[in-house]
């Protein structure tokens, strides 16, 4: 099949935190995860899943995750389960639009960003293998306690009462409205093609994240 590159809206549901990036259809799954750890400025601390639903349908009907050989699927159901190292975007992530998903970064916070394909065209391999191409809003701090915990970090951070000095001297100097799109993309600068195998190559680091 022919490698296009594609373009994809990344939303994290119930924030105004979104994503449009571009990579290649021929990445898998594992690889779109880390393009959505680096876009987004997640930590990569956490278990994270890809649910595949078929449009106009509110059940998905598969599971993209990782897997162990210690362990079954996080889901104990009939649905149709795929590894995330082996399965590659074009066959959800196409033209036909079939498709849409929901990954889940954090199981116990459980961020759900809603993932979308827009639109493909030719892979040129003088741009970037990676990119974002356009964003808005920070994202929620680490163990922050979810969508009820960001909202209150919103609440918080409006009104800087004394009683939440502890709560702020945590946050630092996070800011909720902050993207930066040419620091995003200095981190997705990571993503890289070795020509001599057409294979892709990360330049990895232990623990946090593959992509720093």
């Amino acid at each position: 099949m022919e490698t296009k590159t594609i373009q994809l809206k990344i939303h994290l549901q119930e924030t105004d935190c979104e994503r449009i990036i571009q990579c290649p259809n021929n990445f898998s799954f594992e690889m779109l995860h880390y393009a959505i750890q680096e876009s987004f400025g997640w930590e990569n601390a956490h278990l994270y899943q890809f649910l595949v639903f078929e449009k106009n349908k509110n059940r998905p009907y598969a599971v993209i995750e990782k897997k162990s050989v210690e362990e079954d699927s996080l889901f104990e159901s009939k649905l149709e389960k795929f590894e995330v190292s082996k399965i590659l975007l074009n066959q959800f992530l196409n033209e036909q639009k079939k498709y849409f998903l929901i990954y889940e970064y954090d199981f116990g916070d459980s961020w759900q960003h809603l993932v979308q394909f827009e639109k493909s065209f030719s892979f040129d391999e003088s741009n970037p293998l990676v990119s974002c191409v356009a964003g808005s809003k920070n994202c929620p701090p680490e163990d922050c306690g979810g969508i009820p915990g960001y909202y209150n970090i919103l609440d918080v951070l409006k009104k800087r009462n004394e009683d939440d000095n502890e709560l702020l001297e945590w946050l630092g100097d996070y800011n909720p409205d902050y993207f930066d799109i040419d620091k995003t993309n200095k981190r997705l600068s990571c993503f890289k093609m070795k020509k001599e195998t057409s294979k892709l190559q990360i330049n990895k680091k232990t623990n946090k994240s593959k992509c720093k």
